[in-house]
């Protein structure tokens, strides 16, 4: 990973979005964090994405299989976390 390409650190931080009063996963309500650097530190703006896509192994040799076109802008009022910094 450097400071230009924060791919892997997106991936570690992508989450399956549940309502409180849902039940089981829908891997349709993917959660994922396009990263960007301010300075020294990462920072991810909410975005949304189907992770049925990962539901199955991408070909051999394809570890990143998230494209931008995978992903979506979310409302950010939609999520709790909306922008996601670390410091």
């Amino acid at each position: 990973m450097s400071a230009d390409d924060l791919t892997d650190l997106e991936y570690d931080l992508l989450f399956i979005h549940t309502g409180a009063t849902e039940y089981g996963i829908d891997m349709w309500i993917g959660i994922y964090y396009q990263l960007q650097t301010d300075g020294d530190r990462p920072v991810g703006q909410l975005h949304e994405m189907d992770m049925g896509l990962l539901a199955v192994p991408p070909a051999e040799g394809d570890l990143r299989p998230v494209t931008d076109k995978d992903i979506h802008e979310a409302d950010p009022d939609s999520h709790w976390l909306p922008q996601l910094v670390i410091e």
